[in-house]
């Protein structure tokens, strides 16, 4: 879980297994812990899927972290494995899109724009 502080600062708690949480220790503790974050811009918005965490920045920007299976943080030149720190989506700013809110499940993301497009990724067999 997360909450966002202010200017580049989070406050996470849970299970840390593939870094959602950004917290160095493997499994993090129940205890909330509150670090800095290492983003070039200020979040809005921070949501949580079951192995994965996406924000969503001031600029309209989008950032992901965590378990990259089931293609779930958005990152089409990657391969499986686990992104310690947020790393940008770039799909919205090669195509202008101004993200404003975003929803986020056990292994999918959904990302709402300014002009009202809805876009998803993950697992979608289902």
């Amino acid at each position: 879980s997360y909450v966002v502080l202010g200017v580049r600062r989070l406050y996470s708690w849970g299970i840390n297994r593939y870094g959602q949480c950004r917290i160095d220790d493997e499994i993090a503790d129940i205890v909330p812990e509150s670090h800095p974050v290492d983003a070039p811009v200020e979040f809005a918005r921070v949501a949580c899927g079951g192995s994965h965490s996406v924000a969503v920045g001031v600029d309209g920007s989008v950032y992901s972290w965590g378990s990259f299976h089931d293609c779930k943080l958005g990152h089409s030149d990657m391969v499986d494995g686990d992104v310690m720190n947020p790393f940008e989506v770039v799909f919205f700013r090669e195509n202008k899109l101004h993200a404003i809110d975003l929803s986020v499940g056990c292994d999918h993301t959904f990302v709402l724009t300014a002009d009202g497009q809805v876009y998803a990724w993950g697992f979608g067999q289902h």
